[in-house]
């Protein structure tokens, strides 16, 4: 679990974060939301201890997130950025095992069971077929999948994802949030940034709203349907519904 409290971050002309607070429990997820600049990102700078807040606190599971060591950090919370290009082409496999490296020694190697852990995780995620490939050669969905394996090979069980489909076509943005919520569902916690509500409220269980550095907790989604809340922050009517197809039950989200 994590719990920020009243949490306060502020660049030198501008205060970003202003008192948020909002606990990230075992097995939920959470959405951010929020206009461009609105302090998404810095949040999760926060949370991965890259930034220093002004005022408040952050724990993982009561203890204090800042005075962690880097590897114990790494044991509890892994990053998922929008994309990771490699410096050098390699083999998925590879890429993925290197996750592991938070808790290696500086020169020790991956070894044979590391190897067939990544294996493993790649098959859960269902993607094993790629374990060969290059890295070069990955779709965009694709390459965020194993992101999220590399991100698993931690052992963390806190996932933070920045705008994880960012430039991903619709079938693979589906395919990347399917994987987050298979993930929350078996007792991993994730926190994640969008920038499209309908994703928020088809695969959150909360959102946290950043609107000019205060913040918003909604508990329920689904409430979003029923307010105008969405068309304020983002300066636009827009019109909300749920269509149920039968097998399926979507949002949608569209300017009036």
């Amino acid at each position: 679990m994590v719990k920020i409290d009243n949490l306060s971050f502020a660049y030198p002309l501008k205060h970003v974060l202003k008192s948020v607070s909002f606990t990230l429990e075992e097995g939920k997820s959470i959405a951010l939301l929020g206009r461009n600049g609105c302090g998404k990102s810095t949040l999760l700078k926060l949370m991965l201890a890259l930034l220093s807040p002004d005022a408040g606190t952050i724990t993982v599971n009561g203890k204090d997130l800042y005075a962690m060591k880097d590897r114990e950090r790494a044991s509890y919370i892994a990053y998922i950025p929008q994309y990771s290009a490699d410096t050098f082409p390699s083999k998925v496999i590879d890429s993925v095992v290197m996750g592991k490296a938070a808790s290696l020694s500086l020169f020790e190697k991956p070894s044979k069971k590391d190897y067939e852990e990544a294996e493993r995780v790649l098959d859960y995620l269902g993607i094993e077929n790629l374990k060969s490939r290059s890295t070069e050669k990955l779709s965009g969905g694709e390459r965020q999948l194993v992101l999220i394996a590399r991100a698993l090979m931690q052992k963390a069980k806190i996932l933070l994802l920045d705008e994880p489909t960012a430039s991903l076509d619709y079938s693979n943005q589906i395919m990347v949030m399917e994987t987050v919520n298979k993930l929350t569902k078996e007792g991993y916690s994730a926190l994640f940034s969008t920038h499209n509500p309908e994703q928020a409220l088809m695969y959150a269980d909360s959102i946290l709203i950043l609107d000019d550095g205060v913040s918003e907790f909604v508990d329920n989604p689904e409430s979003l349907l029923y307010s105008s809340r969405l068309s304020e922050l983002y300066g636009r009517e827009l019109y909300l519904s749920v269509i149920d197809t039968g097998s399926n039950r979507r949002i949608v989200c569209l300017p009036k």
